[in-house]
């Protein structure tokens, strides 16, 4: 038995253990604002990074700030802001008077 033991678990019941740890952190943020997080959060931060690989933690959490950065992005999408092209009256209007059909 070396320093490694913690590390070296059963497979099935470690990623049992270490995605219901993340599930309830990321639970966590959900709910709480971002200026609280941290402190309203620790206890399951902690107990996240003792269930999983520190390798998968890295991973788990870009794929966290990613996941959080496309749902902002998609609440704030600029697109939807724009107005619709050519509904502006004038624009019709002018399109009117210069459309000559080919026949």
């Amino acid at each position: 038995m070396g320093e490694t033991d913690g590390l070296i678990r059963d497979g099935k019941q470690s990623r049992k253990e270490c995605y219901s740890s993340r599930d309830a952190y990321w639970k966590c943020l959900d709910r709480t604002p971002e200026s609280l997080a941290e402190s309203k959060c620790k206890t399951f931060s902690q107990e996240y990074e003792k269930s999983c690989h520190p390798s998968w933690v890295i991973h788990f959490n870009i794929k966290r700030s990613n996941e959080v950065a496309i749902r902002k992005y998609a609440l704030l999408d600029p697109v939807d802001q724009l107005p619709p092209v050519g509904q502006s009256p004038d624009v019709e209007a002018e399109k009117k008077k210069t459309f000559i059909p080919f026949y």
